[in-house]
């Protein structure tokens, strides 16, 4: 994949402050106003696939990004393969995102510390950086 399409994917990645799990298309978001100075790229996003909207049709555009859904958004929007990347030993992931975190670890984009990846944690600057 070319630098400047990574680059471009990240960087879109630290204007978003949210990224909801769970949800429907970015117009019916009841928090994302017409003309909301990130509308556009929330809604390019979307239809990227990369992002959705919580249950509640609610975006939630001022939340932090937590490391763990960081992982899910660059899978998505690097298209890594996340349907044969093995396992990791991260002592603190039970959830559904593992095979993401597990592509960015195995892709060597994002890694644990001290055996714990600490999805619900905020990522940093300093890590996004280092992305």
């Amino acid at each position: 994949m070319k630098k400047s399409k990574v680059f471009s994917v990240l960087f879109t990645i630290l204007l978003m402050l949210a990224i909801p799990l769970h949800g429907l298309a970015a117009t019916s978001f009841t928090d994302v106003n017409e003309g909301f100075w990130a509308e556009k790229e929330i809604n390019n996003f979307v239809d990227l696939g990369i992002i959705k909207g919580y249950p509640d049709k609610t975006f939630r555009p001022d939340n932090t990004v937590t490391r763990g859904q960081a992982a899910i958004m660059i899978a998505r929007g690097l298209k890594l393969d996340v349907s044969d990347v093995g396992s990791v030993h991260y002592k603190d992931i039970k959830d559904a995102s593992i095979k993401e975190i597990a592509a960015v670890t195995k892709a060597g984009i994002m890694k644990g510390n001290n055996g714990k990846f600490e999805p619900n944690k905020p990522l940093t600057r300093a890590q996004m950086a280092t992305i």
